[in-house]
């Protein structure tokens, strides 16, 4: 049974109705001349005359009728979607509960992915809003391989770099350096620890940054070491210790036995240059370097030989990346020759900021991980989908005779489609709404743990416009998938047989059950691999437990203690620590204390050289090297390390 017509078919023309029209109003008026007396032809022939210029008039009336026409047209659409989504919401209120399950369900995948994308767009993708950032470029220096020592292609450098490329080339409009640093701000009832930034003073202007309160460093805060203590706030270090007030700017606070003026605040999509994740409470010049790490010296480091500073450049105009690259060759080859102990198998490295996210060494792995987390939450949402497609197919065959009919009174197979992808994509869309709510719960519970670590890990991880775009268009997506093929199935009935209430034939249930078979296999395969992955990764955390790392695991606790300054000496220093760990060990329920300056497995790591009689250095290195670690006579025993030979430190062994 076929339908002889479609309503649809009809589509009006407006050319062909203006010329209809025009064509009728002409023999109109020949008529009235041939009542006149006018013979046929002559009457004809005054009438078109009298009507003047035809083309025109036509042309003019069949852009008007097109305008109405297209202006209706919109009108249809926008009713006919309209009604879609009336239709879509009934079809959903007189199944509630498979409207419940499908929006918990789809909440759960577009939630997942939504947390996990939000925290890769914050590492990897978002940064600080910079004014033209196509010409930004990280620079690095190299280091060759020396002995059993591998090579690093991207080191960092040493202010004497910076320097270098500020006044011996002139590739660049502008060169900054900047590095971390660890203080503590003191006030009349506590100590607090800081994590800051040394900066170049033009570093801010150098990359178009805009303060957000008061201004950044002028030319003057840039030049003279150890003067003036001058300090750009972080936001966050400036909502929370002095609750976002503007006239922080001109207030004081003490660090690093100075008072230190505030001249600004800097803005809240700038959390740090180092890392992300680690916001940085404030920013200094790097002419106050020596001050705020205690040094004997006011001044930065000038030793060529330390590479503790990142460098950021703007190219010059008409300069490329790879042209800066040939320049800086030149650059690195004459400062092998004039500095060969500082630079001896060293050379300058440039990369586009662009394709740069936190390291060239760390990006790689890190955009493996996310992609690897994004996969693994999308398989989730995958899984989801075809669970929900496979019910649709079920509900499928309880419409099939309403949408028989449907189709036999003249009803496009693409409007009926239509309205199924309008539900399922309404469904989708309310599992996004839901699903952003499972994704700020989420976001917000892994914001609450912090590493134990003094420094304080503050990822910046809201759903923003870009989060939300990313949702919008999962929601959408994953309504459209997992609706399509239902749609798709529910519309292709044998109309005659199906109005007949005839049962089906063997072949085409064998279809409708090899599709939804389809379904479940590849749900079972989804599920499988991600059953076996999550196996794999159980299995290789316990591993991972089992391995000796050298010292005990015990119920205890780490604290931090801040004795940084040249105001204590080291006499002073020990008597305070030891008398610390006393005062804890009389504490209830505490069994042991050790203290020292590093721990197992943490970031810390110092290096002394010494030499020994008739025994060489390694190859391209001065002396031999040994990595220490300075601890209480007690620490031993408090991390339960064993001795494989000799004793321990005991309270008799002083350097005197």
């Amino acid at each position: 049974m076929k339908p002889t017509f479609r309503a649809g078919d009809f589509q009006p023309d407006p050319e062909r109705d203006v010329q209809e029209e025009l064509e009728a109003h002409i023999e109109m008026e020949a008529e009235a001349l041939m009542a006149q007396g006018m013979n046929e032809e002559e009457a004809r022939k005054e009438a078109r005359r009298l009507f003047g210029d035809r083309k025109q008039f036509a042309g003019a009336a069949i852009r008007e009728a097109t305008a109405r026409e297209r202006k209706a047209r919109w009108q249809d659409r926008v009713e006919a979607i309209l009604q879609d989504v009336r239709y879509a919401f009934r079809r959903m209120a007189k199944s509630p509960g498979f409207t419940g399950i499908a929006i918990l369900s789809l909440a759960l995948g577009i939630g997942a992915n939504t947390a996990i994308f939000s925290i890769v767009n914050t590492i990897l993708l978002s940064g600080v809003p910079m004014r033209a950032p196509q010409e930004l470029v990280e620079v690095y220096t190299s280091e060759e391989a020396r002995g059993d020592e591998p090579g690093y292609p991207y080191s960092l450098s040493s202010v004497p770099d910076v320097l270098d490329l500020r006044e011996r080339t002139d590739i660049f409009s502008g060169v900054g350096g900047y590095e971390a640093f660890f203080n503590r701000i003191e006030t009349e009832d506590s100590v607090e620890p800081v994590w800051g930034e040394i900066v170049s003073w033009d570093l801010f202007s150098i990359l178009g940054i805009n303060p957000e309160v008061g201004r950044f460093f002028v030319h003057e805060e840039g030049q003279t070491y150890g003067t003036p203590p001058v300090v750009v706030l972080g936001y966050e270090f400036w909502q929370k210790t002095f609750g976002g007030s503007p006239d922080v700017v001109g207030t004081s606070i003490r660090m690093a036995n100075r008072e230190w003026t505030v001249v600004g605040v800097a803005p809240k999509a700038l959390q740090g240059f180092t890392a992300p994740g680690f916001a940085m409470d404030m920013f200094a010049t790097y002419k106050m370097q020596g001050v705020l790490n205690f040094e004997s010296s006011a001044g930065p480091n000038e030793d060529r030989r330390s590479h503790s500073t990142f460098m950021k450049a703007r190219l010059a105009p008409g300069v490329s990346v790879d042209q800066a690259q040939a320049a800086l060759a030149t650059l690195s080859a004459q400062n092998r020759e004039a500095y060969p102990e500082a630079w001896e198998g060293r050379d300058f490295n440039v990369l586009a900021s662009s394709d740069v996210a936190i390291h060239p060494i760390v990006d790689g792995p890190l955009k493996a991980v996310a992609t690897l987390l994004l996969t693994v939450v999308a398989m989730v949402l995958l899984i989801a989908c075809t669970n929900l497609a496979g019910f649709l197919l079920a509900r499928a065959a309880d419409r099939k005779k309403e949408i028989a009919i449907r189709l036999a009174l003249g009803a496009r197979r693409w409007t009926l489609i239509r309205q199924l992808l309008t539900e399922t994509i309404i469904l989708g869309l309310l599992g996004g709404v839901a699903g952003l709510f499972v994704a700020h719960w989420t976001l917000q519970a892994l914001m609450r743990f912090q590493p134990p670590i003094p420094i304080p890990v503050n990822l910046d991880v809201g759903l923003d416009g870009t989060v939300l775009l990313f949702a919008l268009v999962v929601s959408a997506a994953a309504g459209l998938f997992f609706g399509l093929i239902p749609a798709l199935q529910s519309t292709k009935p044998d109309v005659a047989p199906t109005l007949k209430d005839e049962t089906r034939t063997a072949s085409g249930r064998q279809k409708r059950l090899s599709l939804r078979n389809g379904l479940i296999v590849t749900q079972v395969a989804i599920s499988m691999v991600l059953l076996l992955g999550a196996g794999l990764f159980l299995r290789s955390l316990q591993s991972a437990g089992d391995i000796d790392l050298g010292f005990g695991i015990r119920e205890g606790g780490m604290v931090w203690v801040m004795a940084m300054g040249d105001d204590m000496e080291d006499e002073e220093f020990n008597l305070a620590a030891q008398s610390l760990a006393d005062r804890a060990q009389a504490i209830p329920g505490v069994a042991q204390v050790g203290f020292a300056e590093m721990l197992p497995l943490g970031i810390s790591y110092q290096e002394s050289g010494f030499e020994i009689a008739g025994v060489d250095p390694p190859e391209g290195q001065e002396y031999l090297s040994i990595a220490y670690n300075v601890v209480s006579p007690t620490y031993f025993d408090v991390m339960d390390v064993p001795m494989v030979s000799g004793r321990t430190f005991s309270e008799m062994d002083r350097a005197d």
